[in-house]
């Protein structure tokens, strides 16, 4: 039906120029195939469910809804742009796997196939079968095995044909599609890309706002044009503004004392004052650094086989260390105060006339505090160019007592913190002093007399806050999470569960070490974009989970020996069994660990096929399978081989690496913003850079010869670059010889061997003489 009326409207001839309306269009004739014609053919039911698996392809219609998420708009972007590297990756790896494939079919040949018990079921006796053994290799699955069976067929010599496809095709064919991968996430491009596209959106809605009456357009052309720019430009200011915050965020005043802690203790107090200065002492730190060590010390030496006096010890142990941090954390929120807001207010009365704030995201009224932030800076700077007043709203919040605070940003690069009231322009703060992050007030006798107006127009967020407080921090929050999980393993120790969670109290050592902080906060920070990247390729797993099951449901079962049957049979003879064979001996017949009878468990096998170990098992079992319940038949299906080669290719090289990929850029990419490099600017970055290489390649000035007879010999000598290749000669030297060191060698041998050594630490020690007597023992 939505294609029915998107035909028969105006933009009928436009509809197929949409790649997406295209894509629409194919998967509603697959699934009116699928709905009313495959019902109606005579196929055999294997053959039908195969052809229903297309039915799945329908939920690739939800990519339409990427396009409302930045993260999932940047993968699909990104897959599609590597798509074609990819597919040509492929036929690189297609080539390799043909000249190795043809290589060992004529080193191997049949040879393998031969041997009595072969460690499995590789074989090298055709060019398919070869081309399934060096896809294996390349996986680096039983990569060993197969490399002995092959020795065990034609001897040693076969180990260099197993390192060349190693080493190649695992460590450098397959690395190629990380790096591919890697080499088109260019974020920047693609957002401003996606930008653009927005921005045509948005100018083609506000040319469809219409008069409900007379049908003519709300907006002029012009008026249009300017929303346009306007958006852009808030846009890529808001870009900026995020980046900053996060800067000005480490730039406030971390020792400041704010709100009332735990509701008894104001900023003035002198209590609160004293325990601040406590726990803000280094050797404060230092203390409850050296506890937690002791803490995990003893934890480590906790065992569970201890007697029961001893294990009465370590648990006093661990409830005084408990208790110790416990005291910690208390006198940390009193100094710092407990939650970034007023906590105890939800509860009261007061709490529901309490000031409020919220964003303002709608453009109609963003448009409107542009042009009040305009007027306002006009009114501020009269004097000043009419072009260098010009403002624009970058953010605004109102309050439910009608106060509103509009960050803006002005022709000249100034930011203004604008204070209004029902509208009515109050007072302003301006940026300055980058060093230290500070607003500071247009007119001091305009200073509001409310305090907590004051504090959002100066905050990094536009917020009153207590952003110092001990539960606004992350780290604080997992700290304290540590502490109260060790006091409730405490209080109930009869549960094992929560005593096995102090496996976690070495957290709090990594939270306290700002370099470990770096990295775990650049970790976090992308496990957002790791996770989108994931719910990403979890669509092409679930379309195969599904062609798996329609293709091998209950096909992966076998016989398996049982405790009630003494049968002498081997168990891999057992295994070839059919069912009435094998329960008329009363053996076991059941599922495969990893099978194909329902898409959780297609989806459980999927995961080990794509994490490469031992997925040639699940393949052998495919090309063996048979209908439920009869004998296995080797290579009965051998093409089936080729659906594990795609959930290879899909779900390990290209949806793995995928998720590597995303998880490296954004580490990178909020490294360098920990680092400080987003934030400066081209000249910076390159003196930084400059004054980096400078310091790696930094020249020595030159040594001036001794005057000494001896040292002025030595001297010369050393500084021959002839005496250097000697020394260097003899490294290689000894190193050959301490190489010809080898197990069960004889007395002679041994003799020879401590001679060389001998020789060569002689050596090296004369040289070290020879140089102190050139150059002395002056260090610096």
């Amino acid at each position: 039906m939505y294609i029915i009326c998107s035909l028969e409207n105006d933009r009928s001839k436009a509809y197929f120029k949409e790649a997406w309306n295209i894509f629409d269009f194919l998967i509603v004739i697959v699934s009116l195939i699928d709905l009313f014609a495959l019902p109606n053919v005579n196929l055999q039911a294997t053959t039908l469910r195969a052809f229903r698996v297309f039915r799945v392809f329908r939920a690739f219609r939800t990519f339409r809804l990427l396009q409302q998420f930045e993260v999932l708009r940047l993968l699909l972007d990104l897959v599609l742009e590597s798509i074609a590297e990819v597919s040509w990756l492929t036929v690189i790896l297609f080539i390799f796997m043909f000249m190795f494939a043809t290589l060992g079919m004529s080193l191997f040949g049949t040879a393998v196939t031969q041997l009595p018990s072969p460690r499995g079921p590789w074989k090298f006796d055709t060019f398919y079968s070869a081309m399934i053994s060096v896809f294996i290799l390349i996986t680096g699955d039983s990569w060993s095995s197969m490399m002995y069976d092959a020795v065990d067929a034609v001897g040693y010599g076969a180990i260099l044909y197993f390192i060349v496809v190693i080493c190649f095709g695992t460590y450098i064919v397959m690395n190629l599609f990380m790096a591919v991968l890697i080499s088109h996430l260019h974020a920047d491009d693609a957002k401003a890309k996606f930008l653009s596209e927005d921005c045509a959106t948005y100018a083609k809605d506000l040319q469809m706002k219409r008069d409900a009456m007379t049908g003519e357009p709300l907006l002029t052309k012009n008026e249009c044009l300017m929303r346009l720019v306007t958006k852009l430009q808030r846009t890529e200011y808001l870009v900026k503004h995020r980046q900053t915050q996060r800067e000005r965020k480490h730039l406030r005043d971390k020792d400041k004392l704010e709100g009332i802690s735990c509701g008894l203790f104001p900023p003035d107090s002198v209590f609160r004052k004293k325990v601040h200065a406590l726990v803000m002492h280094p050797a404060f730190d230092i203390c409850v650094h050296v506890l937690i060590l002791a803490n995990c010390g003893f934890l480590a030496a906790d065992q569970p086989e201890r007697k029961t006096h001893n294990r009465q010890l370590f648990l006093i142990v661990d409830i005084i260390f408990t208790v110790i941090f416990v005291v910690e954390m208390i006198l940390k929120n009193i100094a710092l105060g407990c939650f970034r807001y007023v906590f105890f207010f939800f509860f009261s009365y007061s709490f529901c006339k309490a000031r409020k704030w919220k964003k303002i995201h709608d453009d109609e009224k963003l448009t409107y505090w542009t042009w009040k932030s305009h007027e306002a800076i006009l009114a501020m700077f009269s004097n000043r160019p009419l072009t260098q007043n010009a403002a624009l709203a970058i953010e605004v919040i109102e309050s439910n007592d009608k106060y509103q605070v509009v960050h803006a940003m002005a022709m000249a690069q100034e930011e203004y913190r604008l204070l209004f009231h029902d509208g009515e322009f109050m007072t302003a703060y301006l940026w300055s002093n980058e060093e230290k992050g500070m607003w500071y007030i247009w007119n001091e006798s305009k200073r509001p007399q409310d305090k907590k107006l004051e504090k959002v127009c100066t905050s990094f967020d536009m917020s009153d806050y207590h952003h110092n407080a001990y539960l606004a921090s992350n780290w604080n929050r997992l700290d304290a999470l540590v502490v109260c999980v060790a006091v409730i393993g405490i209080a109930f120790p009869e549960i094992a569960f929560l005593r096995s969670l102090r496996a976690f109290r070495p957290l709090r050592i990594m939270v306290r070490i700002e370099q470990i902080k770096v990295v775990l906060g650049a970790l976090m920070r992308a496990i957002p974009a790791m996770l989108a990247t994931m719910l990403f390729c979890i669509l092409f797993w679930f379309v195969l989970a599904i062609l798996g099951v329609g293709w091998w449901e209950g096909k992966f079962k076998m016989c398996y020996p049982s405790t009630h049957n003494n049968s002498t049979m081997e168990p891999g003879e057992i295994a070839t069994l059919s069912k009435q064979d094998c329960l008329a001996q009363s053996f076991v017949w059941s599922p495969s660990t990893f099978n194909f009878d329902n898409v959780f468990q297609a989806l459980h096998s999927l995961f080990i096929i794509a994490t490469r170990s031992n997925w040639n098992t699940l393949m052998f079992q495919a090309t063996e399978g048979s209908p439920p319940g009869l004998t296995t038949a080797p290579d009965s299906h051998p093409f089936a081989a080729l659906y594990f080669i795609l959930v290879i290719i899909l779900c390990s090289f290209f949806s793995l690496n995928l998720i590597v990929s995303v998880l490296v850029d954004n580490f990178n990419r909020i490294k360098a913003e920990k680092d400080g490099s987003a934030f400066q600017t081209e000249t910076q970055r390159e003196w930084v850079k400059n004054n980096s290489l400078l310091r790696r390649i930094a020249l020595t000035p030159a040594s001036n010869a001794p005057k000494q007879k001896i040292r002025k010999l030595c001297f010369i000598l050393v500084e021959d670059n002839k005496f250097e290749q000697l020394i260097l000669t003899c490294i290689i030297l000894n190193a050959i010889a301490m190489a010809c060191d080898h197990y069960n060698q004889s007395h002679e041998w041994n003799n020879v061997l401590f001679a060389i050594d001998a020789l060569f630490v002689s050596i090296f020690a004369l040289e070290v003489v020879v140089k102190i007597l050139a150059y002395g023992f002056k260090v610096l």
